[in-house]
């Protein structure tokens, strides 16, 4: 009865290690009520270690069902696409497997005896192994998290597919090796090779996902890159074109001047008075400057954005601040340009109710960006979504927004209330 307790309390400390090591390595969705979400998952795979094997008499179906529990724990209340879920449900078990495999081989080395003695043994030895194993596969998943931290896999889905798949082959194989020590159907010699195989395979296919996730982060980093100053040669232009317009608005103003001076040296105060009154509403009225800020940049392309949202019918609602000190101005000007295509690309979906609010200004120690605006509510829910024919080079927008807010140590939400898409950006005041 004994050491039933103790095969238990084993069991119970490593389904403890399994729903720490999954829940800090994807993060919880909330962060409330962890202790009750990590108990119900405790709770469940401890009935199934304890009554699968006794009910079916197979380890193969208390791993299945193991696997299905952690699989549902974490596509409910943690966070992370459904790809990184099934990758750290199946490494996890494999670590198990991986961990109990290579501490059976090294105790029946150090004292002598075969697989299946170890694992039905009723001794200190036995005592030995359990505690060597769970310490171990604790030391394992603390090293994984730490080395994960700062750092997210990069894959596309192909390539996860093909990385789950060697890992549920592994695993496969792992669960007979145990099947077959249950069994007592083994070879000692062949179990050891499969054991070293076991390992091998783990390590290979952990440096390849590591390789393809930094292979693939490097190119959507070019991408991301090349975007940027695609951006950057753009609001260049479109300064220039200002730049220009207000250099043949000053030739021609200069002119205008010059020719009111002479109506009034002849005494022609009326026509004179006119003719300043029609160069205003001609001359002058080009000129739509809704903001002025320090930085000339900023300001070039949010007066741009503000005058396509006039010429195309958007209602405008702003708010701005002179507060952008401290930061780069093609960091802010890519930001902002990136909000506003976004937004006056959603409002030209519409026929009618085109709308788009913008608000800059500082927020305990934060330049806060909040840009809201009118959309289709077909795509409302897709933030992605894009009308433009080059998808390819234009999925980029969030992710660049989403880089630059990280940049500044910041934050930022992207959310649909109503027919209205909200985006929420802070970034930290130098």
């Amino acid at each position: 009865m004994i050491w039933d307790m103790v095969e238990i309390a084993a069991s119970a400390v490593e389904n403890i290690i399994i729903v720490d090591f999954v829940g800090k390595y994807l993060g919880y969705k909330n962060q409330k009520i962890i202790w009750l979400k990590s108990g119900l998952f405790f709770v469940l795979s401890m009935m199934n270690v304890i009554i699968v094997p006794a009910v079916f008499h197979s380890e193969i179906v208390s791993a299945v069902i193991l696997i299905l529990l952690l699989l549902g724990y974490s596509i409910v209340f943690l966070k992370g696409n459904l790809y990184n879920k099934v990758f750290i449900v199946f490494f996890n078990v494999l670590i198990i497997l991986t961990v109990n495999t290579l501490m059976l081989t090294i105790f029946g080395w150090i004292f002598n005896a075969d697989f299946n003695n170890l694992a039905q043994m009723r001794n200190s030895a036995r005592v030995m192994l359990l505690v060597t194993t769970k310490f171990l596969y604790f030391i394992c998943t603390r090293l994984i998290i730490k080395m994960k931290k700062g750092k997210s896999y990069s894959l596309s889905g192909k390539e996860w597919i093909l990385v789950i798949c060697i890992f549920l082959i592994t695993l496969m194989i792992g669960v007979m090796m145990f099947e077959a020590i249950w069994k007592e159907e083994y070879n000692d010699t062949v179990l050891a090779v499969f054991a070293v195989g076991l390992i091998l395979i783990n390590v290979i296919t952990y440096s390849l996902l590591s390789r393809l996730s930094k292979e693939n982060a490097r190119k959507t980093e070019l991408a991301i890159l090349e975007i940027q100053l695609h951006e950057q040669a753009e609001r260049m232009n479109e300064i220039n074109n200002m730049y220009t317009e207000i250099l043949h608005i000053r030739h021609d103003i200069k002119k205008c001047v010059n020719c009111a001076s002479v109506l009034l040296q002849q005494g022609k105060y009326s026509e004179a008075e006119k003719y300043l009154n029609d160069i205003s509403s001609e001359k002058l009225g080009t000129i739509k400057e809704y903001v002025v800020l320090k930085s000339g940049v900023i300001s070039a392309v949010i007066n741009s954005k503000l005058s396509e949202c006039r010429r195309n019918n958007i209602l405008i609602e702003t708010s701005i601040s002179d507060c952008v000190d401290g930061f780069s101005d093609i960091d802010i000007s890519i930001l902002l340009s990136n909000l506003f295509d976004n937004a006056i690309e959603a409002c030209m979906k519409l026929n009618e109710g085109r709308f788009l609010s913008f608000h800059m200004f500082l927020y305990m120690g934060y330049l806060r960006i909040v840009m809201k605006n009118s959309v289709d509510s077909s795509n409302a829910g897709n933030i992605r979504f894009t009308t433009k024919p080059d998808r390819k080079n234009h999925g980029f927008g969030i992710k660049t927004i989403t880089e630059i807010s990280e940049k500044y140590n910041g934050m930022h939400d992207f959310r649909f209330v109503g027919n209205e898409f909200i985006a929420d950006i802070w970034l930290k005041k130098k």
